[in-house]
């Protein structure tokens, strides 16, 4: 899991209230299907100050072989699992 210096990136990342709480739910590593290189995934809850959850947040990364650059992105969740927001990086270079 990670450490609180992580987290603090990834608050920052995902625009998380310091009022609220944000923890790391999964993480992930494995050779990515069907493709030389490796994927890695994250998964984090976001926790607001009642106790109720706010969002969730799913990030990833890949690294294919022979790129110098990971492709890698992130989507935000509302509670009921609609995506409402998120990024990619990387893709289409």
């Amino acid at each position: 899991m990670s450490d609180q210096g992580t987290l603090d990136v990834v608050r920052v990342r995902f625009s998380v209230p310091e009022a609220h709480t944000l923890r790391e739910t999964a993480h992930g590593k494995r050779a990515a299907a069907g493709a030389v290189g490796q994927r890695e995934s994250w998964t984090y809850e976001e926790i607001g100050p009642a106790g109720e959850l706010v969002a969730r947040y799913e990030a990833w990364r890949h690294t294919p072989e022979g790129r110098l650059k990971p492709l890698e992105g992130w989507r935000k969740m509302a509670p009921d699992g609609a995506t409402i927001g998120g990024a990619d990086h990387g893709y289409g270079e």
